[in-house]
């Protein structure tokens, strides 16, 4: 009965995205609102790194081929440049507006997800995780940190090691003080302790390095995503992250006044946080579709939409657009 009932529900939403149904109602309801989507790592699916890297937040070349055409069909990507003019100037934004943003600073992005955004001539913004830049370690720590807290036996294990405890907390809470006090630590001992759990190392360097970043021009606008990628809410340093992300942005050149959030994890006290550091344009991981005929001159905390390539967004033959419609088209408009 399940399996039938699912069967019905992808009928009806193939029919009615065929027929032009739900682009239509899209063009209507969220004809004055932005989009602003969130991807993470773009990997070839033949590729080591794809097999091994962490499947919610991947997605295979093909796939995110897809998914941009998908955008070039019903949205108009705008780069931040845009969306700063609108905010600052008070010019409009194009109808059903879209910005792609990526996060953290794998090199994958300079690799595999710079090519297909230049194919389609489509702007992103990167939110750098800026301490990235200056590692010399191939692997990122956040990467082994992933591995180990997807093993429960690992994870407690790791935990135990930290003086922490996870009971009655959910992983996805557990795993964020974790990588609040691992940030803490300077990066050979975070490197150490790590390597205890999740042992195997990467052939090529995974995450960018300061001279891989001008060549992200001029598709990519460059903003913060914190200085070592810990939680801030759970940080006891969240004002010094800042401080330092703010600190590298300008040094690099980059948009020293764009952040999101790591982990998307924030209260409404580190929003003023945030905007005390001088960050005017803040992004969140709330799933949620912006109104640009209210949004606020000053600084806004912008909804972003993870976009992952899995049973919500796929079918038998990969990206499905009707899917992609139906999971983009009707979030809350905020």
């Amino acid at each position: 009965m399940k399996n039938a009932v699912s069967l019905l529900k992808d009928w009806l939403r193939s029919a009615l995205y065929v027929s032009g149904v739900l682009g239509l109602l899209h063009r209507w309801r969220n004809r004055r609102t932005l989009t602003v989507l969130m991807f993470h790592r773009v990997l070839p699916v033949f590729s080591a790194d794809y097999r091994f890297a962490e499947r919610e937040f991947t997605f295979s070349s093909s796939g995110f081929a897809r998914c941009l055409e998908f955008m070039k069909k019903h949205y108009h990507v705008i780069s931040m440049e845009r969306l700063r003019a609108a905010v600052e100037t008070g010019r409009k934004l194009p109808d059903r507006a879209a910005l792609i943003t990526f996060d953290d600073g794998w090199r994958d992005t300079l690799e595999y997800a710079l090519p297909e955004l230049r194919r389609l001539e489509m702007p992103a913004l990167l939110f750098l995780t800026t301490e990235v830049v200056e590692l010399e370690s191939g692997r990122w720590w956040q990467d082994r940190l992933a591995e180990v807290m997807a093993s429960a036996p690992l994870a407690e294990a790791l935990l135990a090691e930290l003086g922490l405890s996870a009971s009655g907390l959910p992983a996805a809470h557990a795993a964020r003080i974790a990588a609040a006090r691992i940030a803490e630590l300077p990066e050979r001992d975070r490197q150490e302790l790590l390597r205890e759990y999740a042992p195997a190392e990467v052939s090529a360097r995974q995450m960018l390095c300061a001279e891989d970043l001008p060549r992200l021009k001029p598709l990519f606008a460059i903003g913060g995503h914190g200085h070592t990628h810990g939680p801030l809410p759970e940080s006891r340093f969240a004002a010094d992250e800042l401080r330092l992300s703010r600190d590298r942005l300008t040094r690099l050149g980059a948009c020293h006044d764009v952040m999101s959030f790591p982990h998307g994890a924030y209260t409404e006290n580190l929003l003023e946080l945030v905007r005390r550091a001088g960050f005017r344009f803040v992004f969140t991981s709330d799933p949620c579709l912006v109104n640009t005929e209210t949004h606020e001159r000053e600084t806004a905390a912008y909804g972003r939409i993870h976009v992952p390539e899995n049973q919500w967004t796929c079918d038998g033959d990969g990206i499905s657009r009707a899917r992609l419609a139906s999971f983009l088209f009707f979030r809350p408009i905020v």
